[in-house]
């Protein structure tokens, strides 16, 4: 990918350097916001995915013990510090957990609205919000516990400060928006490690834009050089580490040591995000939808029609995804791969909708109705995906909500089903369920169906979790126990839930069913003794 042609004729004419954000645009900006809160929330799915149970338990350390656990989230400050004070007021239920996620999204498309309208406009703005409000991933994992959400909103607040830093007109706002800058990466690094590749975009922005230096920039250098020593001291002083958060997270992500052998880079792994970007995962849905095909599309012919996008966001996405990209090690003679999940490309989200959307500012400026159209199309197309993919993580994770509250109304015995199910029922403790009330738990076998036949006709005194689906991405399908094994003689059906979906699926294939063991039959008395 080239960078964009930002010296091409019939450009949009500057934005004034001001006061950015007016009364005028305030409605506009909350209304974008709302719109997109409102969405989500109609396609809100909650817990489910495979670390909730892990996050809830930083969480609940640090209300009940007053205790950070030593793990990669103990370095993740803007996280848990919004989250135990969220969690604090709404106790340690989803809302409690989820609520900076969310707040940290619909902040997002704000902040989209004030970079795009500093670069292009007021029109800029608008069309970024609303690319970011459609944009798949941004729109199903927002309600869900990714604080990727809140490592995004750091990086672009950080990106927002330098481009103000480098032409705001007033020395004293350049100074600030320096000083803010630096603390944004410092705040982006205490979310996810990942926060140090903002160093490199900055760099560049500060070089395309040399002309407006000035020694402001110095109060930027300041800065980070009393975070970067204080942060390695308070590192080194808790943990006798100064790059702990770096270790945190190959440790528990299993890079160091003799389990790294199983990250193993093949071409499969290393090309993920690069096909995340331009093919269906493997659920069939596109991502980013078709917002990376039509970004190249106009570079390629944006010098021909005149067009330009900012090269300054174009640094930002390009430096962040080949950080990312070539995050690879030699660990016991074997190069793996990290930061290999679907979340954490939500990183390359708001750079990639600003740089779309630049380029639809300028084609605005000059075809505003064929412009409207084809944006609106663009839309469209988005929402269909969002829906897509939001459906699927919505639709499983109510499957084991649905089940885990109706076995929380029944008397209390042992529960047959794939491991998959427990964490989510202690997740949400059911209200008919009293928290000193125990679950007992009996898991089949993984993947043997054969097996799982002949432990189903073992069990007794049970109930059983059938069907419905898991975590669609990475979880377990052929763990879930199915209808069609269990022998009618020994287990009856109490509830059988709606399906949402009518069909079966490759990620669902049949609804969540509930059962209750039958008493096997008393074996027949003895016969009586003959008489004399």
């Amino acid at each position: 990918m080239s960078a964009p042609d930002v010296h091409a004729p019939d450009a949009p004419a500057p934005v004034p350097r001001g006061r950015l954000l007016q009364w005028s645009d305030l409605p506009l900006a909350l209304g974008l916001m709302a719109l997109g809160l409102g969405l989500r929330l109609r396609w809100y799915s909650g817990f489910g995915l495979g670390d909730d149970s892990i996050l809830k338990g930083e969480i609940n350390s640090l209300i009940t013990n007053h205790t950070v656990l030593a793990d990669n989230g103990s370095y993740r400050i803007m996280w848990w510090f919004p989250t135990v004070a969220s969690c604090r007021f709404f106790g340690l239920t989803e809302l409690g957990l989820l609520l900076p996620i969310m707040t940290a999204a619909t902040l997002g498309i704000g902040l989209v609205y004030l970079i795009g309208k500093s670069l292009w406009g007021r029109p800029g703005g608008v069309i970024a919000a609303l690319l970011l409000i459609f944009h798949p991933l941004d729109f199903a994992w927002s309600t869900m516990l990714a604080s990727d959400f809140i490592a995004s909103f750091w990086f672009g607040a950080t990106i927002f400060c330098t481009l103000r830093a480098t032409s705001h007109p007033e020395v004293e706002w350049r100074r600030r928006f320096w000083v803010l800058a630096a603390v944004g990466v410092w705040c982006s690094y205490h979310t996810k490690f990942s926060g140090i590749l903002l160093l490199a975009p900055i760099g560049l922005i500060a070089l395309t834009r040399w002309r407006s230096l000035d020694r402001s920039v110095w109060y930027f250098v300041a800065t980070m050089a009393f975070l970067v020593p204080a942060t390695a001291f308070l590192w080194y002083g808790l943990t006798g580490d100064v790059l702990a958060p770096l270790h945190y997270e190959l440790f528990y992500q299993g890079l160091t040591g003799p389990q790294a052998v199983t990250h193993a880079m093949n071409a499969i792994t290393f090309w993920l995000y690069p096909r995340w970007f331009f093919y269906p995962d493997q659920l069939g849905d596109l991502l980013h939808s078709v917002y990376p095909h039509l970004l190249v599309l106009f570079i390629a012919l944006g010098w021909l029609m005149g067009l330009r996008s900012s090269l300054e966001i174009f640094w930002w996405l390009l430096l962040i995804f080949l950080g990312m990209q070539f995050n690879v090690q030699r660990v016991e003679g074997v190069w793996i791969t990290g930061f290999r999940n679907i979340r954490h490309g939500h990183v390359f989200v708001y750079p990639l909708v600003l740089l779309l959307a630049g380029y639809f500012a300028g084609l605005w400026r000059r075809l505003p109705r064929t412009t409207t159209v084809l944006l609106a199309a663009l839309l469209a197309v988005s929402f269909w995906q969002a829906i897509q993919l939001a459906t699927k993580t919505r639709v499983a994770f109510a499957d084991r909500r649905d089940a885990c509250t109706f076995i929380g109304t029944l008397k209390p015995k042992l529960i047959f089903a794939d491991f998959q199910v427990r964490p989510t029922c202690e997740l949400q403790r059911p209200p008919g369920m009293p928290n000193s009330q125990p679950w007992t738990w009996r898991e089949p076998h993984a993947y043997d169906r054969a097996i799982q036949k002949q432990e189903l006709m073992t069990v007794t005194n049970a109930y059983l979790v059938t069907g419905g689906a898991r975590e669609p991405y990475y979880g377990c399908l052929d763990c879930i126990l199915r209808a069609q094994d269990v022998p009618r003689d020994r287990w009856k059906l109490l509830k059988e839930f709606p399906d949402p979906i009518g069909y079966p699926t490759s990620w669902r294939l049949e609804p969540v069913r509930i059962w209750d063991s039958i008493p096997p039959p008393a074996p027949p008395a003895p016969p009586e003794p003959a008489g004399p």
